[in-house]
C-alpha cells in the first residue's frame, strides 16, 4: 500500500488511532490494483490475456503456456485459488458467456431467464434507468 494511502485506512480502537500497513483483505476488493498487477504479470506473455485466459492450438502448446504462466505466478510470489482454475475444457461458462472452441455466446441459462421474463402489467413493475 502506498504511504499516502495508509491514512485512509485509519480506524479508532481502545488503544488509539490505528491504520493498516498493507491492504487488509489482500487484493480481493481492489479491482484496479489487481488488474494492473495482472497486466504486469502477463506483459509480453504469448497466448495469455487479462482474466488469465490462455488459448493455444494444441495440447503441447497449452502445457507450455501453462508452465510459463505458473512460473510467472511463482516469480511474483502469488497464489491461485484451485476452485477458480479451469484447465483443458472444451466448453466453459465465464462472466455470463459460454466460451467454446470457435464461438462465444450468451450463457443459455442466463439468456433463457431473460427471454422467459414476463412482460410487466403495472407501471410500478417497470424499472427506469437514467444515465
Amino acid at each position: 500500500m502506498e504511504e499516502k494511502s495508509k491514512g485512509y485506512t485509519s480506524f479508532i480502537t481502545s488503544r488509539g488511532l490505528m491504520k493498516f500497513k498493507v491492504m487488509p483483505f489482500g487484493m480481493v476488493n481492489t479491482r484496479s490494483t489487481y488488474n494492473r498487477m495482472v497486466r504486469k504479470l502477463l506483459d509480453k506473455a504469448h497466448n495469455l490475456e487479462s482474466y488469465i485466459n490462455g488459448h493455444t492450438g494444441d495440447w503441447e502448446g497449452h502445457k507450455q503456456m501453462l508452465r510459463n504462466f505458473s512460473e510467472r505466478v511463482k516469480g511474483a510470489n502469488l497464489s491461485l485459488k484451485p476452485s477458480k482454475c479451469k484447465i483443458r475444457f472444451n466448453k466453459l461458462n465465464f462472466l455470463g458467456q459460454t466460451l467454446q472452441k470457435n464461438s462465444v455466446g450468451p450463457q443459455t441459462e442466463t439468456a433463457g431467464r431473460i427471454l422467459n421474463t414476463k412482460r410487466p402489467k403495472l407501471k410500478r413493475n417497470v424499472v427506469v434507468c437514467w444515465e
